[in-house]
């Protein structure tokens, strides 16, 4: 399921700051915005934007609907899918906004697949100008992915952020949202028959590109309740759980083996020598080099 952005098409007084991120389900851009009015459109895909500098009064309306609010860092817009946007106007220069799109059938689906609510009665509201912690952590993530380099263990955190990030949207800011939370009410961990073939999974396919939805398929579970379960087992997320497992199996190679650096990067699902040193500095304070130069000391002691 594809989404293409109408970023180039709506903000006439702005260009895009840094590379266009582009994976399933999910599309996400930095733009820097001058003051002006930009198009009128109707949108072809949910749009959510974070305002990551700058201030500007902000004023929109959307099927008939006006606002005007003053944007400040950590404020957000969401912008349903078909609503009808004019008279869009910026009083002043936004430098960063974070702006995610996402499918036109993507928050029903969620609402469908994670809370077993009817597609067509969930509607998302046109809201704009507030402030909510966890949009502003969703888009400090989709930030540092736009500028690192790609890698493969960016796409479970990729699904997890954009499977997250439709169920919130679902949760608070959608019609029928006192349902979703009479569902999750008794939510429990995962039973063990679920969490070994999840676990059994990233052992077997440790070197692979294994993405969220794969380990929700094992665990028979939608990717957002295969997350919130994991977590509340595990006390991580199954991204961090995947690079956790993979710098633990880079350990054991680099003590006990003389394979390169680069062997080692792909054997354990890394990709490149790069996102491995990286991954692993940031996991155990030591470069791989640094761990391995340890190791053989201590054994010749």
């Amino acid at each position: 399921m594809d989404v293409m952005s109408h970023a180039a098409e709506k903000y006439s007084t702005g260009r895009r700051v840094s590379l266009s991120g582009q994976w399933s389900s999910v599309h996400a851009e930095i733009w820097h915005h001058d003051s002006g009015r930009l198009n009128d459109l109707t949108l072809d895909a949910t749009e959510v934007a974070v305002l990551l500098e700058g201030r500007s009064k902000v004023s929109r309306t959307g099927d008939g609907r006006t606002q005007e609010t003053y944007a400040v860092p950590g404020a957000f817009w969401i912008c349903p899918s078909g609503t009808y946007e004019s008279d869009i106007a910026l009083d002043g220069t936004l430098e960063k906004t974070l702006h995610i799109f996402l499918p036109p059938s993507l928050v029903g689906e969620e609402a469908l697949r994670n809370f077993d609510l009817d597609p067509s009665k969930i509607q998302l509201d046109y809201v704009g100008g507030r402030h909510d912690p966890f949009l502003d952590m969703i888009a400090s993530q989709f930030c540092a992915i736009l500028y690192s380099n790609p890698h493969p263990v960016q796409q479970m955190l990729v699904d997890g952020l954009r499977t997250a990030l439709a169920a919130h949207l679902v949760e608070n800011y959608a019609t029928g949202r006192h349902l979703v939370a009479s569902r999750l009410k008794n939510e429990g961990g995962l039973e063990p028959h679920r969490l070994k073939r999840v676990l059994d999974t990233i052992e077997d396919r440790l070197a692979e590109n294994l993405s969220l939805f794969d380990l929700a398929h094992e665990a028979c579970l939608s990717p957002y309740h295969f997350s919130r379960r994991f977590q509340q087992t595990i006390g991580m997320s199954p991204h961090r759980f995947l690079v956790t497992r993979r710098v633990k199996a880079a350990e054991h190679l680099l003590a006990l083996t003389d394979q390169s650096l680069v062997t080692i990067a792909l054997d354990t699902g890394f990709g490149c020598q790069a996102n491995f040193n990286r991954a692993f500095k940031a996991t155990t304070g030591q470069s791989p080099g640094q761990f391995r130069k340890s190791k053989r000391v201590v054994s010749y002691r």
